[in-house]
């Protein structure tokens, strides 16, 4: 006799394969609709790259800016070609002083010398300096170095100029969604009294259709596309940036809309944090490339701080505060880690370049890297390491070890940050890498000044004291620092 419950009967062998044919058509339709959701922002990700690495494979002339033909020369900007040459470099400046000697000894070479001029200022042959041009060169720079003159007026106001430009974009990418709405609100209404049949019957169902099918999101993120590539053929390096940002910025509510559309039918992730350490990943694989080909420090920053978001570095903002942080014990350990990782790689070489080993454009790339990574890399890791080396730091199952093995493993913590500081002392002073060695001195008075309060509340001595030397530690500290503004220069500088 069989062996069957009559409270859990078996189950047909019809309706298993049924459960599994759909179990596997709802994996399909997730997957699906998974791929369908990331094409547009990954195909965005990939003319990036492509603008980066391959710009040959992407149509040379402007795709949205068709009236503008196509930049020849897009390293010299429209504002360097106005304003008298001078070199960016003391290194060029010696090699320029050096061909002004030559012209003035050997003026039947003046016309070869005067090209090899040019290049050093980023100028082409074809648009030579002249004599009169090396002469007054020392003047520019005196004056440059003095903040007087023509060059240091008009690079100083377009300093102005590129902040506006970059509020100018953020206060277009978030306003730019209401005003149209504002705006449409009495014209739709305009619409609807003159032509009721025309809008009811034909625009405002096309539009739900386009939205439902992913028309308007085609749409939408083929013209940043355009825009991404306009931003490398059509324009100059340094106002081509300010296009790759726009670009850029506006492509984050673009992502947002392809998440609205295509998420709908997906089950929730199972952890919260997914969709934004998602959506920062995309970020910093769009940012990395288009950082290199613009030269630009900012699109590095950015770059570099979206990659520890995905690590689980995070800024929240409540009320008249900022929370600097991690936001769980794990992304802790992971960016300490990573960062430390990374210092280590930076370093080695930030080292081998100088011996000559990297190529020239290998360095070039690299550079522009250099000041985010040793920012962030040693906030980070000596954040996290003073976080651990607090005795007020909970870590799963402290209160279940015994009060030898808390003591313990508190020691070791604080002979890591110990031993941390130290080699960011050493290896900045030893490098040169003052950003490096300044940021590891702050966070040793910022260690010491913990390790005292811990000490003062255990002897529970009066808090007004703990109050007192602290408030007369900062004094000292913002006294100093008012005195020497270069180290914080330094620090933020890499």
């Amino acid at each position: 006799m069989n062996d069957v419950s009559c409270l859990e009967p078996e189950i047909p062998l019809k309706l298993k394969i049924l459960a599994e044919r759909r179990r596997f058509q709802t994996k399909l339709k997730v997957l699906s609709l998974t791929l369908r959701w990331w094409f547009l922002p990954l195909l965005f990700t990939v003319i990036c790259w492509t603008l980066t690495t391959s710009p040959q494979l992407l149509p040379s002339g402007p795709i949205i800016f068709r009236w503008r033909k196509e930049v020849s020369d897009r390293n010299l900007s429209k504002i360097a070609r106005a304003l008298p040459p001078i070199p960016t470099t003391m290194h060029d400046a010696f090699s320029l002083g050096s061909i002004l000697e030559k012209v003035k000894s050997r003026p039947q070479d003046e016309a070869a010398l005067l090209c090899e001029a040019a290049v050093l200022v980023s100028r082409k042959c074809d648009d030579p300096l002249t004599a009169n041009d090396l002469l007054r060169m020392e003047d520019h720079l005196k004056s440059l170095s003095q903040h007087q003159g023509v060059i240091a007026r008009v690079t100083g106001f377009f300093t102005l100029v590129n902040l506006m430009w970059l509020f100018a974009i953020a206060g277009i990418t978030i306003s730019l969604g209401p005003s149209v709405y504002h705006i449409l609100k009495p014209l739709r209404e305009y619409l609807r009294r003159l032509w009721r049949w025309l809008f009811d019957d034909v625009i405002v169902p096309m539009t739900i259709r386009f939205h439902n099918w992913g028309v308007i999101e085609v749409v939408l993120w083929l013209l940043l596309c355009g825009l991404q590539v306009d931003s490398e053929s059509a324009f100059v390096k340094e106002t081509g940036k300010f296009i790759a940002i726009t670009s850029l910025a506006l492509s984050i509510p673009c992502f947002l809309y392809s998440t609205f559309i295509w998420t709908a039918s997906l089950p929730d992730p199972e952890n919260e944090k997914t969709l934004p350490r998602l959506l920062a990943l995309w970020i910093f694989t769009t940012t990395a490339p288009l950082a290199v080909l613009f030269d630009s420090g900012l699109l590095a920053y950015a770059s570099v701080i979206s990659f520890y978001a995905v690590l689980g570095f995070s800024v929240c903002f409540f009320g008249l505060g900022v929370a600097i942080g991690f936001d769980g014990k794990s992304s802790m350990s992971r960016v300490s880690f990573t960062s430390a990782v990374l210092l280590v790689f930076h370093t080695i070489v930030r080292e081998v370049a100088k011996f000559g080993i990297l190529g020239q454009e290998d360095i070039d790339h690299i550079r522009i890297f250099e000041s985010p990574i040793a920012v962030m890399g040693c906030l980070t890791l000596y954040l996290a390491l003073l976080i651990m080396s607090s005795k007020f730091y909970h870590y799963k199952g402290k209160w279940s070890d015994s009060k030898e093995k808390r003591q313990q493993r508190h020691f070791k913590q604080n002979m890591l940050m110990i031993v941390s500081l130290f080699l960011g002392i050493l290896t900045g002073a030893l490098t040169g890498s003052k950003g490096m060695l300044n940021t590891a001195i702050t966070f040793f008075v910022l260690y010491v000044g913990e390790r005292y309060a811990e000490f003062h509340l255990e002897n529970k001595w009066n808090g007004w004291i703990l109050v007192f030397c602290g408030s007369v530690c900062m004094y000292e500290i913002a006294l100093w620092l008012h005195n020497n503004p270069e180290f914080l220069v330094s620090v933020f500088g890499g």
